[in-house]
């Protein structure tokens, strides 16, 4: 059957999305702390890739990089996460500039365990994508598999 196996990674695949999405939908709903930024920077990292023809090319890439204070049940902890998932971030100049030294902000952290906190929850672009593409295949294998049924059941 070639339709089992498209419906079987979709399935698998629209697991780990719906997991990614109800992880962003917790992390929105993490209680806020009072917090305060006490670092601030640009940093700049060079990578290294190969182009279509095997050439070595390198690119900066600017990472903004936070790091706040924050107290849960009278206990000081730090955070440097912006988001849950670390992402490229074209905009650094912009994150910074928004979180300048001694910026009083609003820390979402998670209540199992308070030292793993995020400034901006948000809902990551790879549980939308993975999402969509696991529902794709596993629809895809569903109706492969039902149209081979009906298509095999046909009177010749």
């Amino acid at each position: 059957m070639l339709s089992a196996p498209f419906a079987v990674i979709g399935f698998v695949v629209l697991g780990i999305g719906v997991y990614l999405l109800s992880s962003d939908s917790a992390t929105k709903n993490w209680p806020t702390a009072d917090g305060v930024v006490t670092s601030s920077k640009l940093e700049t990292n060079t990578v290294q890739t190969k182009d279509i023809a095997g050439h070595l090319r390198y690119r900066e890439s600017r990472v903004p990089k936070v790091s706040y204070r924050y107290t849960v049940d009278g206990r000081q902890l730090e955070g440097s996460k912006l988001h849950r998932e670390p992402r490229a971030d074209d905009q650094g100049a912009t994150v910074v500039a928004r979180y300048p030294v001694g910026k009083a902000v609003k820390v979402h952290y998670d209540p199992k365990d308070p030292t793993s906190s995020v400034l901006e929850p948000e809902t990551s672009v790879g549980g939308v994508v993975m999402t969509a593409i696991g529902g794709f295949f596993f629809l895809f294998g569903v109706a492969m598999s039902v149209a081979l049924k009906v298509v095999g059941k046909r009177p010749s």
